[in-house]
């Protein structure tokens, strides 16, 4: 069964045009475009598809939970999710896909797109690094979710850096107020690396 355009498409310069745009940016791999609609639309970050799934820009990133002719992996797909995640994209926003509650980090963690294009677990690193919760909103297990989903390295990465994150206040970066950011940090302050086999 062929989907359905969402309405609103055919007008130019509308919200889901540009939504659209943004969208196919992401999956081609094409920052300019990306950056470009951000910058004239900065509104984009935060609004969602029309389509059933209800997804941020950051969800497709995943290649998971979309239309399928939209899962795919582009070779810079680390520089897209930095420009999403710099633009104001939250990290922790929940889809509609496999029933709702799906969150970026859980919907890369059990896709095959991007494991297959080898990009898989430093995309879940960048995602953690800038906030992303680990286990589902709902208290699901996210290794259960790869195991169930034949996704046993990203599993074992989830399990490695789970129980040791923590968050922690940090000075931004040349700033000596008191203003801080949100970091991710290891108990012991670095993070071990599953093995890769």
């Amino acid at each position: 069964m062929v989907e359905a355009p969402p309405a609103g498409l055919a007008r130019g310069n509308s919200t889901v045009s540009n939504f659209e745009a943004a969208v196919d940016a992401i999956v081609s791999g094409d920052t300019g475009t990306l950056a470009a609609l951000l910058h004239d639309h900065p509104e984009l970050v935060r609004a969602r598809s029309t389509r059933e799934h209800r997804s941020t820009l950051l969800h497709y990133v995943s290649a998971n939970g979309v239309e399928d002719f939209r899962q795919k992996t582009p070779k810079n797909i680390l520089d897209i999710t930095k420009l999403l995640l710099d633009a104001g994209a939250d990290v922790n926003a929940e889809s509609d896909a496999y029933s709702g509650r799906s969150t970026t980090l859980g919907l890369t963690a059990t896709s095959w797109h991007p494991e297959n294009a080898g990009i898989q677990l430093p995309l879940m690193e960048l995602l953690i690094d800038h906030g992303a919760i680990i286990d589902g909103p709902d208290g699901g297990s996210a290794v259960n979710g790869c195991l169930h989903n034949g996704r046993g390295e990203a599993a074992e990465f989830l399990r490695v850096a789970g129980p040791g994150w923590i968050w922690k206040a940090r000075p931004e970066s040349g700033d000596s107020t008191s203003s801080t950011a949100l970091s991710m940090t290891t108990a012991a302050s670095s993070r071990q690396q599953p093995s890769n086999k």
